[in-house]
């Protein structure tokens, strides 16, 4: 499925905010906005951010947004010419279980399956995780090393063909 792109998305790290530019009109803020850096502070509730890394679109033009510092991705609803305020999708919490995230820095969302890949970047893994789930599947869990299977800090996740993780 190929995609027409309408809108322009954007974090903005010390105002602690995903922003949304349409192509041919103004923007306007759809996550955070609140300024700050720590997840205590402003971070505390699903619709708050505090230090967004990185974006993907899904279905419908709504956007997951990546929150390193509160260890989750949420979901900024944007059908309908309006945002949703936030739901975590994804993490929430630091840790080493499938069902947490530690200091992430990179998704992807693969319009085939529906799911997104997450660089859990303290952990030295890559999950793959429905949006709907309390969990993630490990894809690559060898622990931290350069070996083969193994990772160390990884930053980033690109999706080939096929919905695998070609880079992380």
């Amino acid at each position: 499925m190929r995609r027409t792109p309408r809108w322009l998305f954007f974090l903005q790290v010390l105002r602690a905010s995903s922003q949304q530019f349409s192509l041919t009109v103004s923007g306007r803020v759809i996550a955070g906005g609140t300024g700050g850096s720590t997840c205590t502070t402003s971070g505390s509730t699903a619709d708050h951010l505090g230090e967004p890394v990185d974006v993907a679109s899904g279905p419908g033009g709504d956007i997951y947004v990546l929150d390193k510092a509160c260890s989750r991705v949420t979901l900024a609803s944007v059908t309908g010419g309006t945002s949703g305020g936030g739901v975590v999708v994804a993490g929430g919490s630091q840790g080493s279980f499938l069902s947490n995230l530690f200091f992430p820095e990179a998704l992807a969302f693969d319009d085939a399956s529906g799911q997104l890949y997450i660089a859990d970047t303290q952990n030295h893994r890559v999950l793959r995780w429905i949006p709907s789930g309390s969990s993630g599947t490990a894809v690559v869990d060898g622990g931290p090393g350069t070996d083969a299977g193994k990772l160390n800090f990884p930053s980033g996740v690109t999706l080939a063909n096929g919905g695998w993780p070609s880079r992380a």
